[in-house]
């Protein structure tokens, strides 16, 4: 490469990165939290009674949550699910999936068997979500995950709304729900999921 070629690159290098700070510069989006924390969802959701589960010191500083929720329901034929759910507001989440179970599970010794995008109609509109088939050893299990960002609801960061605009504003938080079932087929945890997700739904709708 010539001096005048390589003095020409550091030139529009050094432009691309100016005009990116500066357009960044123009945005201050401010992401708000949830009126009331996860931590609010009701115990009893029709069928389903409800218990906390503890989360150790370290898993909240990797989640770098503002606010969350880790559950176990049971329903009065003994089945269960755990919920976990968390709202971010830190700006780095903005248009993001935080926390996604393709990344998480795997990196605790499981893998992937099987994904599936599936959708549960309830009075507050659909829900999409990805199941997610995992397998490590002899133990199969099954979640569904979605994120809300105010009225729009995504699996992945491709749906996730952004904040346009130049100047100061505010965005809603990203909240989180992952379920997790112990069924070793999508097939058998979506009845599960048909019956609790609109009581959830529901129970969100009710605490806004």
């Amino acid at each position: 490469m010539t001096f005048a070629r390589a003095t020409t690159l550091a030139s529009v290098l050094l432009i691309t990165f100016l005009t990116t700070e500066w357009v960044r510069s123009g945005y201050d989006v401010e992401m708000r939290p949830p009126e009331i924390p996860l931590s609010a969802l009701p115990m009893q959701m029709g069928d389903w009674q409800g218990s906390a589960v503890d989360i150790d010191d370290e898993t909240v500083r990797v989640v770098n949550a503002h606010s969350f929720a880790n559950r176990l329901y049971t329903d009065s034929l003994g089945q269960t699910i755990s919920l976990h759910a968390a709202a971010f507001i830190d700006p780095e989440f903005r248009g993001a999936a935080p926390h996604h179970p393709q990344v998480c599970y795997p990196a605790a010794g499981w893998e992937i068997v099987e994904r599936k995008q599936v959708v549960i109609e309830t009075a507050q509109g659909a829900v999409p979500l990805e199941c997610i088939l995992f397998q490590r050893e002899s133990q199969q299990l099954v979640t569904a995950h979605w994120y809300e960002s105010g009225p729009t609801r995504f699996s992945d960061a491709g749906g996730a709304p952004l904040a346009r605009g130049w100047g100061r504003g505010s965005s809603p938080c990203i909240e989180k729900f992952l379920l997790q079932i112990d069924v070793p087929t999508i097939q058998t945890a979506r009845p599960v999921l048909d019956r609790f997700i609109p009581l959830l739904v529901s129970s969100l709708s009710a605490t806004d």
